[in-house]
């Protein structure tokens, strides 16, 4: 074979694959193919389908690994033909009678269809089944998904999905295939370069998700599809669409007039309740809320199964112009709480989204210290995320109060956690925080740096001069504590004794002597 191709063609070693001897030749055919081969696209096309339409394949999935490996052996075009008609037709002339013949003859043909799909996975399923040691007898069910049970798409799913508009033209007008009828719930059906999980979805589903608007308009245009109908999550076609963001694709369903904006899905047994808006803000699809926001139909307070509002997810997730567009509507709850307690300006300061905050704050409307089930406020969040600007942010508002929560963690811990000094810094400026407080550990912000080996905060907690030294002292000896083996942090606290002439405790000095003999001497 390579002798008659006077040299063109060379086998690559490593891949046995045949190339072209060189990139020049590559680039040369690519360029005038279409000169050579008008017709390439749409003769290969023809040859794929027809092959797949062979008698051969009327038994439909093989039911046995044995059948299918016997199968794919006895047809060697047969996993090229199923994996790669789709491309060719792209470029191929649907209206050339030969192929449009041989298209109907194949997509209309339930078994071909099953066994094409089953063949697409070939290379994936004789790894998976047969690099690892099955028995060839071995025969398979709802274990192996589709690979050995029928999916129920049809030829109308499968030119859906890949959005193959003139092949839906031609099934449409054929009349063969149901517009809307629903796939197989919970068959894998591929697994390399596509993946689709079946969920009792129609065409109209497979459209919708992957931005088809052309094929879309097709089914819709037929009068013959329900355009809310519901998978078994209970998503409809809209939700897909907007959860991938094709924007013009929800477009055309809302255009419609007929979609349902405040549908909720459900997942398995668990009532997720997210709707289309949801769905949206979820994926930063700001278009598209805007859209969903235009119809003046959307629900915009909305909860889902947490009890949290679209705006409290936008928060959390950092899309500020999101955030001030709902808050442009002047009709969204800013501060509402959801089910741990939670408001959005919480999720905000968490996550360190500042300007996010700032609307929030310019509304007037939302409590700076709400504070959820378990007594943390926004201002926790930032100090537990470490954030030393959002938490000057809320403290410059000179409104927060209170410092502690109900397990004990008070801001300083959560800053001595952070070996935030400029955290600490800011929270001692303000005068407005208890130094002396005792948090769930029963240690004060000074010991409590002590007990974590925090020199630097603790020097900085002395520097104060307003810190009780005889607070806990119990956790000298606690052999669990750090900073029994820290010498800095023994000096620093010795010091702190002398300069206010308090008696180190005797339980105190004993411990000093005997690790560092030479720190008490002079006190």
């Amino acid at each position: 074979m390579i002798s008659v191709c006077a040299g063109l063609v060379v086998v690559d070693d490593k891949s046995k694959i045949i190339r072209l001897v060189h990139y020049t030749t590559q680039e040369y055919f690519e360029r005038t193919r279409d000169d050579w081969f008008p017709d390439a696209e749409t003769f290969i096309t023809t040859i794929c389908v027809t092959y797949l339409s062979f008698e051969t394949f009327n038994t439909g999935f093989c039911l046995t690994l044995r059948d299918f490996v016997d199968r794919v052996r006895s047809n060697r075009l047969s996993t090229y033909a199923a994996s790669f008609w789709r491309l060719h037709i792209g470029k191929a002339s649907i209206s050339e009678k030969t192929l449009e013949h041989a298209l109907l003859r194949f997509l209309e043909n339930q078994a071909k269809v099953d066994t094409s799909w089953q063949l697409r996975d070939s290379h994936d399923l004789l790894e998976s089944h047969v690099g690892q040691g099955s028995s060839l007898n071995s025969s398979y069910s709802y274990y192996s998904h589709s690979r050995f049970s029928s999916t129920g798409l049809t030829g109308m799913h499968i030119t859906a999905f890949f959005g193959l508009k003139t092949v839906v033209q031609l099934l449409l007008y054929s009349g063969k295939l149901e517009v809307d009828s629903r796939d197989s719930p919970s068959k894998r059906v591929f697994s390399r370069d596509v993946d689709i999980v079946n969920q009792g979805q129609t065409p109209l589903f497979y459209a919708a998700q992957n931005g088809h608007e052309k094929v879309m308009k097709l089914l819709l245009d037929t009068g013959k599809v329900e355009i809310n109908s519901r998978d078994r999550f209970r998503q409809t076609p809209l939700l897909y669409a907007v959860k991938s963001g094709h924007e013009k694709a929800v477009k055309l369903l809302l255009d419609t007039g007929k979609v349902e904006v405040n549908s909720k899905n459900y997942r398995g047994r668990t009532p997720f309740g997210k709707t289309q808006l949801f769905g949206a803000v979820d994926n930063g699809h700001e278009s598209i809320v805007r859209l969903l926001l235009n119809t003046g139909a959307v629900n915009i307070n909305q909860s889902d199964y947490e009890h949290r509002t679209p705006i409290s997810y936008a928060a959390e997730s950092g899309f500020e112009s999101m955030v001030k567009l709902f808050l442009d509507t002047n009709s969204v709850d800013s501060d509402v709480a959801d089910k741990s307690g939670r408001t959005p300006i919480s999720y905000a300061a968490e996550g360190g989204h500042e300007s996010i905050v700032k609307l929030f704050l310019n509304t007037n409307s939302v409590d700076v210290n709400s504070a959820d089930k378990y007594h943390r406020t926004p201002i926790f969040y930032a100090a537990q995320s470490g954030s030393e600007s959002m938490v000057k942010l809320l403290l410059d508002t000179g409104k927060i109060i209170g410092d502690q929560n109900h397990n004990g963690f008070t801001l300083f811990r959560h800053a001595c956690r952070q070996k935030s000094r400029s955290i600490i810094e800011l929270l001692l400026d303000t005068g407005e925080f208890n130094y002396n407080s005792v948090d769930d550990g029963g240690l004060t912000p000074l010991w409590r740096a002590a007990f974590e080996a925090i020199e630097a905060v603790l020097e900085q907690f002395l520097n104060t001069k307003k810190v009780d030294l005889n607070c806990a002292m119990k956790y000298w000896k606690n052999e669990e504590s750090s900073f029994h083996v820290h010498e800095g942090i023994v000096k620093l606290l010795v010091k702190a004794y002398a300069d206010t002439k308090i008696d180190i405790p005797p339980i105190a000095a004993e411990y000093i002597r005997e690790r560092w003999p030479d720190i008490l001497e002079g006190t």
